[in-house]
């Protein structure tokens, strides 16, 4: 390159006015605060978030679904002691990309229910054998009466064939099924999501580590419309009565349902929007943290024997609670004065945000259902904080509720952004690809990058040529490149802030910059 040249294109750089670059984790969103748990689960949820080397809302995410999955149905709030309820039931949903290994800390959690569930089938597996062959004897003597009965002449005889007929009918009628127990299940359609929770008294969950697929049943993976009425019935504890066509109907009085969903951050993005016309988004509570990839430790701490041990034994307490009790109602909780004086504040803060008119329309039908969000949570941490004890208080105290209300900034700063996701056009997995390029070392001595030169890196990403220019536009915005002509050839600047070793984080993009989009 000869010095006419390059003093052209050094003059050509120095005459951008070049801002410094936005960050792509312009905003920070806030941490889960563990010390909302009674100690027990907070040291368990920061010793698997640590063993995991996982960001700590994954393992608090999975901890306040098991809890939700186990207590549904037991319990409800009644938080001002009128007709307004709240089920324990809470829908949530992690944000992460993959090889975060949100399957580990999952297992974690549940690890004391499928023990249980593997634990009931092995106990059960006899009385089921037992009343399998009871059921056979009485369905091979009803043949033999009905045999006899059709050549029999005598009527009195007739009568007391077809009097025990009737009498073995209806004790086969009357014969309750036994069903194994099941807690979750990972993937399920709406359909056959009705008949577990049919079977499993109306309480049941979703759990899952790859959990695009709920929202993929949702959308009708396997017919061609929207199935959300079982998800919105299950949140707010309504009857649910299924009639078909070929089968009995199905009726589940006050139903459960329990949704703890790992997912990667381009889900958020692809949710669609007849979702929140529908009210199904504004019933989920989103966790975005931020990913530890690239920064773990290779040697993380265990999770220590003694912590464990007592997360199995008051998990198992929950567990067996109802056994114990015998309750076919859920236990009503309430609050005391104090709690019910506090919940008055929240209110009156909560009215005042819902009176901005210039609010998202996803994101203010979301922030009218937090507070039933918080007193859910309430209920969660009242139970987990006596199980120890022999008897679990019917009154909720001012001090758990302003626990369970230690979220509130968290969940709608965390809400904001997913609202701000929902439905964007963008890639931003894409957006990142691209910069990772345009930063890489092969052009880090270039005055510019020449177009055709960074398309032959990235063709296969983006397959058409104006998907890459259009996240070029973006990235011009943002201040990371400007993109100009020399001749008919297309030429891309870099900011030079760059390469001082700018920080640019991997996390997705900002709300704000592409509401615009």
């Amino acid at each position: 390159m000869n010095k006419e040249k390059l003093l052209s294109e050094l003059n050509a750089t120095l005459s951008i006015q070049w801002e410094l670059p936005i960050p792509l984790d312009n905003i920070k969103l806030p941490t889960f605060n563990t010390s909302i748990f009674p100690n027990w689960l907070k040291d368990y949820v920061e010793a698997v978030a640590e063993e995991t080397q996982t960001p700590v809302d994954a393992a608090a995410m999975a901890c306040l679904t098991t809890l939700s999955t186990i207590l549904g149905g037991k319990f409800v709030v009644k938080p001002n002691g009128t007709s307004w309820t709240e089920t324990l039931s809470l829908y949530c949903v992690l944000a992460l990309d993959p090889a975060n290994r949100k399957s580990a800390v999952f297992r974690l959690f549940q690890e004391p229910l499928t023990k249980f569930e593997k634990e009931e089938r092995e106990r059960l597996i006899p009385l089921i054998e037992e009343k399998q062959a009871e059921e056979k004897a009485i369905k091979r003597r009803i043949i033999e009466l009905e045999n006899k009965y059709s050549n029999e002449c005598n009527k009195e005889k007739t009568k007391l064939i077809l009097d025990e007929i009737k009498e073995l009918q209806k004790k086969l009628q009357q014969n309750e099924k036994i069903i194994f127990p099941r807690f979750f299940t990972n993937d399920v359609t709406p359909e056959k999501l009705a008949e577990l929770m049919f079977e499993n008294n109306g309480r049941f969950a979703i759990l899952s580590s790859e959990g695009a697929e709920l929202f993929d049943m949702v959308s009708g993976r396997y017919s061609e419309k929207y199935n959300l009425d079982i998800y919105l019935k299950a949140h707010s504890g309504d009857n649910i009565t299924i009639d078909r066509k070929n089968s009995n109907s199905i009726f589940i009085p006050n139903p459960t349902l329990t949704i703890g969903l790992f997912v990667q951050p381009t889900v958020i993005q692809n949710l669609p929007r007849k979702f929140s016309e529908r009210g199904l988004t504004q019933r989920f509570l989103f966790f975005l943290p931020q990913s530890f990839i690239g920064f773990r430790k290779i040697k993380p701490i265990p999770i220590p024997t003694q912590t464990k041990k007592i997360y199995e034994i008051n998990i198992r307490k929950l567990i067996t609670f109802e056994h114990q009790k015998q309750k076919k109602e859920p236990i009503q909780l309430v609050f005391d004065e104090g709690a019910t004086n506090y919940l008055i504040d929240i209110q009156t803060e909560v009215e005042k945000m819902l009176g901005n008119q210039d609010m998202d329309f996803g994101f203010r039908g979301w922030l009218g259902k937090l507070i039933g969000q918080i007193v859910r949570i309430a209920g969660v941490l009242h139970i987990a904080e006596n199980i120890q004890n022999e008897k679990i208080p019917n009154k909720i105290t001012r001090k758990t509720l302003k626990r369970a209300d230690l979220l509130r900034d968290y969940f709608i700063k965390h809400a904001e952004k997913a609202f701000g996701l929902i439905g964007k056009r963008e890639n931003y997995d894409d957006l990142k690809y691209l910069l990772d390029k345009i930063t890489s070392k092969k052009f880090e001595r270039e005055e510019y990058i020449a177009y055709q030169e960074l398309w032959q890196l990235v063709k296969k990403r983006f397959k058409k040529s104006e998907e890459c220019k259009k996240y070029l536009n973006i990235l011009e915005e943002l201040n990371y490149i400007k993109n100009s002509f020399e001749g008919r050839k297309q030429i891309i600047y870099v900011n030079p802030h760059l390469q001082n070793n700018y920080p640019i984080s991997p996390n997705i993009l900002p709300i704000q910059l592409h509401q615009q989009q």
